[in-house]
């Protein structure tokens, strides 16, 4: 199996856009991700805010764009492509290979059926939120991709030069610095231990199997992890590359690793969690009915957990997901701590 590696604040441009417009979901401060996005003017907000679900990061594209793309070289592309090519080109393949969207594209228009087979048709309601003013939203631009394609390019410039410009200044360093220790540990492990390392607690048992690893290092996407496959079979895994230490948020005294990690074992349940985890290794379902709690439960606490990077889930090749504890998080936790009062 082929490793490739690629690396360029490009990446970040659009991972930061997808963490500050889901904010909730991904444990930024939601008041400080709305005082970047009103940084951009109502217009151009707007149509970020819909373009998100449907481009999240466009690995493909960047990846034309030359060695260590940064965020001017998405910009210089954008101005040489036509508008109507434009959500063609950095929106998701399914979905614009997708036989609606296809449709409206073509027709310019949509109608109640096309919103209808949107929310019904599962993939595609995964890059969506799953209600109708959103799917009416997303086959709006997609009507007019010309005028869509135009604000697309508009509204990009506008939060490179109002955020992402100063940004990038302060997180090349680390890309190229995660780069290199990914990297040395590529040359040390297995594909399956890499992927667990570099994902923060994500184990797939068919990691080797794939055709191929692409992996870059991104400083937005921690403590989530984009994990896409693209059409030759090559799996694209977009890591961390923000060291414990150092916060998301610029300025922000307290780095947000440790913050997390604190929230997470501040709960009883997620600390009775961490203990049956211990034992040995359960699924979700083994979890609610040790702990006589109801699946969507367990759900909430263990996606507040691994937010933390404090489970490992080990997904089988049969797709059987086990959860069990990260020991040596527990232990960089306390030492994280330790080093945040000051204490040696």
């Amino acid at each position: 199996m082929s490793v490739r590696w690629a690396v360029g604040t490009a990446y970040d441009l659009f991972a930061s856009l997808f963490m500050i417009h889901n904010a909730e979901s991904t444990g930024l401060r939601r008041a400080w991700a709305a005082g970047v996005r009103n940084r951009v003017s109502a217009r151009h907000r707007e149509v970020l805010q819909q373009i998100i679900p449907i481009v999240t990061v466009p690995v493909e594209w960047i990846g034309h764009l030359g060695d260590n793309p940064d965020g001017q070289a998405v910009l210089n592309a954008l101005r040489v492509l036509p508008d109507s090519d434009v959500l063609s080109a950095l929106a998701d393949r399914d979905l614009v290979e997708s036989t609606v969207i296809s449709r409206v594209m073509a027709r310019k228009s949509f109608s109640q059926n096309d919103i209808d087979l949107i929310l019904k048709d599962e993939s595609l309601c995964t890059l969506t939120l799953p209600d109708p003013k959103a799917a009416t939203a997303m086959l709006r631009l997609f009507a007019d991709p010309v005028g869509s394609g135009a604000l697309v390019k508009t509204a990009l410039a506008e939060y490179h030069e109002q955020f992402f410009k100063e940004e990038e200044l302060r997180i090349a360093d680390y890309l190229f610095a995660a780069l290199e220790r990914a990297q040395g540990k590529a040359e040390r492990g297995s594909a399956v231990d890499l992927v667990e390392e570099l994902s923060g607690g994500l184990r797939l048992e068919n990691a080797a199997e794939a055709k191929g690893l692409l992996l870059i290092p991104s400083f937005w996407t921690g403590p989530l992890v984009l994990f896409e496959m693209l059409p030759d079979g090559t799996w694209v895994i977009l890591f961390s590359a923000r060291p414990r230490d150092v916060s998301l948020i610029p300025g922000d005294p307290v780095p947000d690793a440790l913050t997390r990690s604190l929230q997470a074992v501040s709960d009883q349940t997620r600390l009775r969690i961490l203990k049956l985890l211990s034992q040995s290794p359960r699924t979700q379902i083994e979890i609610a009915r040790e702990l006589r709690l109801r699946p969507p439960t367990i759900t909430h606490h263990l996606k507040i957990l691994r937010l933390a990077n404090l489970v490992r889930l080990t997904e089988s090749a049969e797709g059987e997901k086990r959860y069990d504890v990260r020991g040596s998080r527990l232990r960089e936790l306390a030492d994280d701590l330790l080093a945040f009062v000051g204490i040696e």
